[in-house]
């Protein structure tokens, strides 16, 4: 459990970087797959809620919040976002940790896991910019070999773009510091 928790605390450090998708038109980007509909749409939203009852996170909400907001500095927790992102890393993991993971997010298997994230992401979802924007995205070495099933995984599953280049060239700061602006507002 104790991995666990480091794991998630890694990953939420990250999401100050991994919080948005899209992109600025560039060779290093396979493009998130966004649905037609958002949350905005009244029979998408309750289609998605209701079927976000149906498998809830509750169990995964109550282990984590409180580990995570104890304590006595000022502290922000997304229970959405961690749960979305270590949805993810579960596709790229396996044996043990997938186990630990699959167990900590209250998933049977992977098959199940994207219909809950996909559940949380398209009932919190709105493309409006006076409203909450969900987006994910992965920034890799381009140096490094990934399976291009998972990254069209996470494209089509979790609607994260992933972006490819040499961390900490100008290249690639300006390419985030683009996707962050536009993510963002």
């Amino acid at each position: 459990m104790k991995r666990i928790i480091q794991t998630i605390t890694a990953l939420i450090l990250m999401m100050a970087l991994l919080v948005g998708c899209g992109g600025a038109g560039s060779d290093h980007v396979m493009a998130a797959v966004k649905p037609d509909r958002d949350a905005s749409d009244k029979e998408n939203l309750t289609t998605w809620i209701d079927k976000g009852k149906e498998i809830s996170t509750r169990d995964f909400d109550e282990k984590t919040i409180a580990r995570f907001l104890a304590g006595g500095t000022n502290k922000v927790y997304s229970p959405v976002n961690v749960y979305i992102a270590l949805s993810m890393l579960t596709e790229g993991c396996g044996g043990e940790t997938r186990d630990e993971l699959l167990s900590l997010l209250g998933s049977t298997d992977t098959k199940a896991l994207r219909q809950k994230a996909q559940a949380m992401w398209n009932a919190n979802y709105f493309d409006d910019e006076e409203a909450t924007k969900i987006a994910n995205s992965l920034w890799l070495n381009d140096q490094v070999n990934f399976r291009e099933e998972l990254l069209k995984t996470y494209a089509e599953e979790y609607y994260a773009s992933t972006f490819f280049g040499k961390m900490g060239t100008s290249e690639m700061d300006k390419l985030l510091q683009d996707w962050v602006n536009e993510n963002t507002g």
